[in-house]
């Protein structure tokens, strides 16, 4: 990813289910109890839209070495790196495993954004705005010689 104007920048990853349709889905954490009626708060107490990673851009230079290129990247934090806007730095963004049931038809969207994309803790901390320091163009490289990938652990069952 690159930035046009500034040394830094956050980098938010979601992975959302989708429909046979396309439609975006969301879970709810109410299971074994029976859901609510129709009117589910729109809070991450109630529903999950999917598993997210978070990374600050500058922090790419402290990743701790991995055995191999499958296990999922740990940072320390110790170190800050600014990027020089337009410069382009390879992100490896750790994302928490969940399972995940499928049906037919259904799959995944990556999504990518500046700021945190999961439901508020309640309605009352909801943002009007993204709260982030996010400035400028951020560019998404893929294809060729920007080997960008998702990697997915799959169970056949």
């Amino acid at each position: 990813m690159s930035c046009n104007v500034k040394d830094d920048f956050d980098v938010v990853v979601q992975i959302r289910k989708i429909s046979a349709s396309g439609e975006l889905l969301e879970s709810l954490n109410w299971s074994p109890m029976p859901a609510p009626g129709p009117k589910v708060p729109n809070v991450n107490v109630a529903k999950h839209l999917g598993q997210q990673g978070m990374l600050r851009a500058s922090h790419h230079v402290s990743l701790q070495p991995r055995a191999s290129e499958d296990e999922v990247p740990v940072y320390d934090h110790r170190r800050r790196e600014a990027i020089t806007p337009g410069d382009i730095v390879p992100l490896l963004i750790p994302i928490w495993p969940l399972g995940v049931v499928f049906e037919a038809g259904e799959g995944l969207v990556l999504r990518i954004s500046g700021h945190d994309m999961s439901l508020p803790e309640a309605e009352a901390l909801r943002l009007t705005a993204p709260g982030d320091e996010n400035e400028g163009q951020h560019t998404v490289y893929t294809g060729g010689e920007y080997e960008s990938y998702l990697v997915i652990p799959v169970i056949e069952g």
